[in-house]
Formats: structure tokens, C-alpha cells, sequence
């Protein structure tokens, strides 16, 4: 017997770490198959390590050697993996990458915290749920991203005989996120504007159709 404890204990505790494992793994294999930073042995870790610090809150207090809150152990594995999430996240410009993963490694300790506990049943249905959320709706980001996708268009329009061009500008200042460049000439005007959605960048061209000085416009996209 380890410390005095009793050897049912032992084999308990024992389960839920291997357990933890078994949990980390699943996770971690779907995140290697995406080819994610955070992978196998990393989720592994974290579920283990997670699920560590709640058995050995356990066994402390079965020992009788320190009796305390075994829930703030659980609250202080939550802050330091904090610390390590932050390392996922990188931003550049306008995009930021890694908060799925950030957030997976949060989930993953709180599977091993589950699992620390003795709740395999909901340790396994958090997994399952983990993996659904990986893979079921991934397809269905991406098509949101793609409809939402920051974009640089150009637009050429078309003006009237009688448009004024320097109040056609100005409205495109007042009413676009970032006039990047501007071609001018009397009858054409070349402008391209970044920061857009694919939404605003059609409800933009619809405005500019509407406009009196204007007798025709053309849109062509350029993703970043």
C-alpha cells in the first residue's frame, strides 16, 4: 500500500488516471488528424495532469495527512492552464488563430478534472461532445468564415454627365470602412475598399447603383 492507503483506493485512483488518458488521447488524436499545434501528447498531458491534481486531492484528504478544499486544487490547475492556452493563440493583423485550440486544452483539463473526480460517464459524454464540436461543425465554420471573410474590392463606376465626382468621394469616405486607393477621370471612377464583408460589399454596390451621379458600377473581389 502507497502512504497507508487502502489497496481499493489504490486501484481506483489508478483507473481514473489511465482513464484520463484514454479521454486526452481521443481528443488529442482528432486535433492531431487536423493538424493542429496542440496534439496527442499534449491533450494526453493536460487530461492527465488534470485528472492528477484532483486524485491526489482525493487521496490526501483518504490518508488524513491534510484535509481542505479539494475544489481549490481543481481551480488552480483552470488558472495555470490558462498560461498555457495563451501560447496557442498568435494574432496577425486582423486574424487571430488558435482560440479553438486554446479552448480545446481548456475543455481537455476539465475532461481530466471530471475524470480526477470519479465521473467517467460524464468525463465520456464531454469527450464525445468535444468531438462533435471538432469535426461536425467544422464544415459549418468554414462556410461562415468564407461568407464573412474580410475582403479588398475594387470598384469601377460609371458616371452620369452631369456627376460630380468629389461628392460621389466623399459619400465613400462617410459610408466605407477603409478607402485604400482612388482612380479618377470625368467619366469613370476607379476606388478600392478593404475591411469588407462579402454582405457589405454587395449592399455596398447596391447603394452605389442607387446613387444619381452614378450610371453604372462593376465589383470585382480580392481576398486577403
Amino acid at each position: 500500500m502507497w502512504f497507508g492507503m487502502d489497496m481499493t483506493l489504490e486501484i481506483e485512483m489508478s483507473l481514473r488516471l489511465l482513464a484520463a488518458v484514454l479521454f486526452g488521447s481521443i481528443i488529442g488524436f482528432e486535433r492531431v488528424k487536423s493538424n493542429h499545434s496542440a496534439g496527442l501528447r499534449t491533450h494526453i498531458l493536460v487530461c492527465l495532469a488534470s485528472a492528477g491534481i484532483m486524485t491526489l486531492g482525493e487521496v490526501i484528504v483518504a490518508d488524513g495527512r491534510f484535509i481542505n478544499d479539494v475544489q481549490r486544487m481543481g481551480a488552480g490547475v483552470i488558472g495555470g492552464i490558462g498560461f498555457l492556452g495563451a501560447g496557442c493563440i498568435m494574432a496577425n493583423g486582423s486574424r487571430v488563430r488558435g482560440l479553438t485550440t486554446a479552448a480545446g486544452i481548456l475543455a481537455t483539463s476539465v475532461v481530466g478534472l471530471i475524470t480526477g473526480m470519479g465521473y467517467y460517464v460524464l468525463a465520456a459524454v464531454m469527450t464525445v461532445i468535444m468531438i462533435l464540436v471538432f469535426t461536425a461543425l467544422h464544415p459549418l465554420t468554414l462556410r461562415l468564415q468564407k461568407n464573412n471573410a474580410m475582403e479588398s474590392c475594387r470598384y469601377v463606376i460609371t458616371l452620369k454627365e452631369d456627376g460630380k465626382t468629389a461628392e460621389l468621394l466623399d459619400w465613400l469616405v462617410l459610408h466605407t470602412p477603409s478607402l485604400l486607393q482612388t482612380r479618377t477621370s470625368q467619366e469613370e471612377i476607379e476606388v478600392e475598399i478593404g475591411g469588407l464583408t462579402n454582405k457589405m460589399a454587395n449592399r455596398l454596390f447596391t447603394d452605389l447603383q442607387k446613387r444619381k451621379e452614378v450610371k453604372g458600377v462593376a465589383i470585382f473581389y480580392e481576398e486577403n
